[in-house]
């Protein structure tokens, strides 16, 4: 009865652990609220939308609020130690924590589904903990392989895509467009496709264990060139025309690039910065060359190299909702493909 407001609860608690700005933990708490008020509610056999039921006790509806918390935290663990890898303040192992956590993480999916099975066929309780602990396997387990190996939604948190994307854009990923990958362990099980020049894709950069996300410009054996604000690949000149667009400050414009058949929003200085004044470099066989494009206000593969294959996450694919101020409403004018 309650797997869908746990659900719900649980990606919230992940946003309350994983996001460092207030605006986001707020919403989390009331979203943590919410889902257990819903998961009373249908407990009740009442609509979560009517009120004509007496508000809940104390320790039913703490209780319910543990079981979002232990599951939310259990999700918030799998995206810390993904995007983030393990704290430094962990004793040193001869056993590799990443291996440890994900193990961990799919042998309590493994244990609630133990225990759905248990009570549906054996026990048959209504209520008590073999009840609960089997009430947990499917979320856990529809979460898991979600977020892990299908799709994974992320926020853009500061202004290095535009105007393709914004700060406060929520984005979704696709996490299998470019073969399946263990989760934490990256290693690649299933051969699916390669990522296209063009492609809007989130990875590890080469310098650290952090989600980045820029526009493929590069693959392997490519030459790179860019020169007084225009981009060279292999000699040949990525034509830019003039955009309708706004740029946001008045120190840039906004163009529309070609790249080799895919056109695509940049924004770029007038005067050009030291990044795009003179740029050379070529892409070793299994890397692939990032650049923002805000071409001027980007940390890209122009400072810390191209980027690995094993160290991609996902294409990028869809915006799905814009909200960049925790006092103003979110938005879906925004809401698309990521071209």
């Amino acid at each position: 009865a309650f797997t869908t407001p746990l659900a719900g609860a649980m990606y919230a608690f992940e946003e309350l652990g994983s996001r460092r700005y207030l605006r986001h933990r707020g919403f989390a708490v009331l979203c943590i609220v919410l889902s257990a008020w819903a998961s009373y509610r249908f407990f009740e056999g009442y609509s979560p939308l009517t009120l004509n039921v007496p508000v809940p006790s104390l320790p039913t509806f703490g209780l319910l609020i543990a079981e979002c918390i232990f599951c939310g935290l259990l999700a918030g663990a799998m995206t810390w130690v993904m995007a983030i890898g393990l704290p430094k303040w962990l004793p040193a192992t001869k056993t590799p924590l990443h291996a440890a956590l994900l193990a961990g993480t799919v042998g309590t999916v493994l244990v609630a589904g133990l225990f759905w099975l248990l009570n549906k066929f054996v026990l048959k309780q209504a209520e008590g903990l073999a009840e609960f602990m089997g009430s947990l396997a499917p979320v856990l387990g529809f979460v898991l392989i979600l977020r892990s190996f299908i799709i994974e939604p992320f926020q853009i948190p500061s202004s290095s895509m535009v105007p393709t994307l914004k700060v406060g854009d929520f984005i979704l990923v696709s996490k299998w467009t470019y073969g399946l990958r263990l989760p934490v362990l990256r290693s690649k099980i299933v051969e699916v496709d390669s990522p296209k020049r063009g492609d809007v894709m989130v990875f590890f950069p080469p310098h650290v264990d952090r989600y980045f996300i820029k526009r493929v410009v590069g693959l392997p054996g490519d030459e790179i060139h860019v020169l007084n604000g225009v981009l060279y690949i292999n000699g040949e000149k990525m034509t830019q025309t003039a955009s309708l667009e706004e740029a946001v400050d008045d120190r840039s414009v906004a163009m529309t690039e070609n790249l080799m058949g895919v056109e695509h929003a940049i924004q770029k200085r007038v005067l050009p910065t030291r990044l795009s004044q003179n740029f050379t470099a070529v892409v070793p066989e299994g890397h692939y060359f990032m650049m923002g494009d805000n071409r001027d206000n980007s940390s890209d593969s122009r400072v810390w190299g191209p980027v690995p294959e094993e160290r991609i996450v996902g294409k990028a694919f869809a915006r799905w909702m814009f909200w960049d101020k925790f006092f103003s409403l979110p938005s879906f004018d925004r809401v698309g493909n990521i071209e």
